[in-house]
This record gives C-alpha cells, sequence and structure tokens, in this order.
C-alpha cells in the first residue's frame, strides 16, 4: 500500500464516510458472531462447516451466507485501506492516518465515535501512545501540506 499523508483537516473530512463504514462492518460482524452462536448451540462443528465438501443443504446455504458476510467486510476493509487509511481495531472502529510530524512519519488516530481526529501517536507506539493533538506546535504541523 502506498502512503497517503493526512492533515488534520482531510482526516476529518474522511470521518462520515468511516462512521458510516465501520458501522457497517460491526453490523456484518454481529450479524456472523449471532449465526455461528445459533450453530454452535445447535452442536455444529464450525471447522467441519467451512472444511467439508459435501453439507446438507442448508448447511450449505448457511456457509455461503457466512462466506459473503466476510467477503463484505474485505471488500469496504479494502476499499478504506485503498483511501490510505488503516484499520487497526475493527471491534473499536480504530483508524489511523498516515501524517508528518518535524518531518517524520506518524499516526493520526481517531476510533468510532470520536468526534473528530484528536490524538497522534508515533508509528511504533500505538493506540496506548496516543497524544492530543491540540497543541499549539502538533496542530500546526498537521494542518500543513507536505
Amino acid at each position: 500500500m502506498e502512503k497517503i499523508y493526512f492533515t488534520f483537516e482531510s482526516a476529518n473530512a474522511m470521518l462520515p464516510y468511516l462512521q458510516d463504514r465501520l458501522t457497517l462492518v460491526q453490523e456484518i460482524k454481529s450479524e456472523m458472531e449471532e449465526i455461528m452462536a445459533q450453530l454452535e448451540k445447535k452442536g455444529v462443528d464450525l471447522d467441519l462447516l467451512f472444511s467439508a465438501e459435501h453439507l446438507p443443504e442448508e448447511q450449505q446455504q448457511i456457509r455461503q451466507r457466512l462466506e459473503d458476510l466476510g467477503d463484505q467486510i474485505n471488500d469496504i476493509l479494502e476499499d478504506i485501506q485503498d483511501k490510505g487509511i488503516l484499520v487497526k481495531d475493527l471491534q473499536m472502529g480504530l483508524v489511523d492516518f498516515f501524517a508528518k510530524v518535524d518531518g517524520r512519519d506518524v499516526f493520526l488516530c481517531w476510533k468510532l465515535g470520536e468526534s473528530e481526529v484528536a490524538f497522534w501517536h508515533d508509528i511504533d507506539s500505538g493506540y496506548s501512545g496516543r497524544k492530543s493533538l491540540f497543541t499549539r506546535e502538533i496542530l500546526e504541523e498537521v494542518t500543513t501540506v507536505h
């Protein structure tokens, strides 16, 4: 994936799209989990469901539904990634955007439910290393196109 660098403004401009797509992914994931929980209650071996060549018609349809849902998630994630955005955690709806601060690569960090991109972190520090964007020098840096 080619790095696409974001400014504070360009990252925030992506949020309506990301809110929609990540919410949809979470809904699809929930549907998949519900289907698999129902199958487990019925005593269906999930490993066998996905590996067997010959299954009863009902199980074939369920496997196809799960595969279709998985394909939908993959397509959405691929579309997000093609825009230069890295999805870090589906459950949290956590994403990173490449940016530059003091000439070095960093991530602008946002998660579903936050009203704007308000944090950044070094490439190697991750979510636990998030720092506020709202210090004068950092915000000035990430509002400049590099």
